[in-house]
Parts: C-alpha cells; structure tokens; sequence
C-alpha cells in the first residue's frame, strides 16, 4: 500500500474520532486519572472476536491495527492512552468491525465512567449486534450494550436516549419469556415522556416494520406536530404514507425529507 493510500486512512481515522467520538471534553475530575493508573484492555470473553476480525481484515489493514497498538504500549499517561485508544477503536469501525470496535470503547468507558462514554460504548455494541454474521457475536454486542446503557443511566438518569436505546436493543433481539419488553419500555417512555420526538419515532418505525400503518401514522404525525422540521420524523412519514397507498401524501413528505 501506497503514501497515499496511508495518509488518506490517517485522514479518514481522524475524522471518524472528531465526528463519531467526539472531542476531548474531560471535567477536572477526571484528569486525576493521570496519576498512574495504567489503562488495560479486557479481553476476556473478547479475544475470540479481535482474532477472527483480524483474518478477516487482510494484511494491509491488520499492519495499520498493529500500528496503532504499538502507540497505545507507548502512550504516557492516561490521557494520552485514552486517545490513542480511541483512534483504534475508529480504525476498527472504518474497517467494517464494529463489534471489535465497541470492545475498545467499553475500556475506555470504564475509565471515563461518564454516561456519554457508557453511551458510545452502548450505542458501537448495539450497531455490532445489528451487523454480527453470527448469533455469538450478536448475543455478546446485545448484553454488552444492554450493560454499558444501563451504565450511562445510572449517571445521568434524567437522559432518555440511553433508556430509547436500551429499549432498542430488546427490539432487535426479543426475550423469549418476554418478546414484548422492548415495545413496553417505549411505550413507558412514550407516557413519560408524550413530548419526545425520538420516542415517537421509534415507536413510529417499529410499527411501520410490523404493517401497524394507522399506529405509525399515529404516532409520527404526533411527532410531527411538536418538531415540523425533523427530518427522522419527515422520512418516516413519507415511508408510512406509501404504505398506506397515499402516494400523494408520501411524496410531499419525501421531499421534505430530502431538503
């Protein structure tokens, strides 16, 4: 592999962290964690999933992975390790190994022990389970994020993204004793919460997927009422709206959409 084709994954890399991890925002509490407590990387339970991302990435790819543990042995500081931390766990995104990805992320959660890094963690394991190939991986990405959201909402549990996506997570994989509990938990955060566009929405979209088109219609023209301008809630419509054969209709709002 070329410079070029290094420099443009290094630019790639780089704009996953800023877009996908964010910047670094530690309060000052935090930064006590650059004493001297080191950071490792669990892998327990995980090694199985690096080792078969790693056959499955190529040489080219594995090489720029070996990289960057390279710099994470050599970063000083917690901090730094941490950041470093965070470009691998991007790198693995970029390649497709979200699984992988959320692995790192979870580490680095649990250094933090802020609800936006139990969030992240959350939120990589849950789009893992969603792209698994396999039913192992998937039931490990699934209890992972339903750990790391329960996580984030024991530290702030005013927040209700982690609670919509908690509930996400039993969508996408039904209890057997209890297939319902993913809907229930959105319809008590839709009671709690009547004002939430995104709970709305969730409830809108998982009812499109069940042919429920008089109950998505419902609920996403509630979401509409309180945020016009939402494009999730605009979409959904315009999809709800073909369903149902008002194509008039579904082409207003897919416009909308698309603006």
């Amino acid at each position: 592999m070329g410079k070029k084709q290094y420099f443009a994954i290094a630019i790639s890399i780089m704009l996953v962290i800023l877009l996908y991890f964010g910047v670094d925002t530690m309060p000052p509490k935090q930064k006590e964690i650059e004493k001297s407590r080191s950071l490792q990387i669990e892998v327990t339970g995980t090694q199985n999933i690096i080792d078969q991302a790693l056959k499955d990435i190529g040489n080219d790819n594995a090489s720029i992975i070996e990289a960057l543990n390279l710099e994470v042995d050599k970063s000083e500081g917690d901090s730094a390790r941490i950041n470093n931390i965070k470009v691998l766990a991007s790198a693995w995104y970029e390649m497709g190994h979200p699984a992988v990805s959320a692995i790192y992320a979870e580490n680095i959660a649990k250094i933090e022990n802020t609800e936006p890094a139990w969030s992240i963690a959350g939120t990589t394991y849950m789009i893992g389970a969603r792209s698994a190939a396999d039913e192992k991986t998937k039931s490990f990405c699934s209890k992972r994020a339903l750990q790391a959201f329960e996580m984030a909402i024991s530290l702030d549990p005013e927040k209700i993204e982690p609670k919509i996506n908690q509930a996400l997570v039993f969508t996408d994989n039904p209890e057997k004793d209890n297939p319902m509990k993913g809907i229930l938990m959105l319809r008590e955060l839709a009671d709690r919460y009547p004002q939430n566009t995104s709970v709305l929405n969730q409830l809108g979209a998982l009812a499109l997927k069940t042919g429920q088109t008089e109950k998505a219609l419902e609920r996403l023209l509630s979401s509409y009422s309180i945020e016009p301008e939402n494009k999730n809630t605009l979409c959904l419509l315009a999809e709800a709206y073909q369903m149902a054969g008002d194509t008039d209709k579904a082409e207003i709002f897919r416009q909308k959409c698309s603006l």
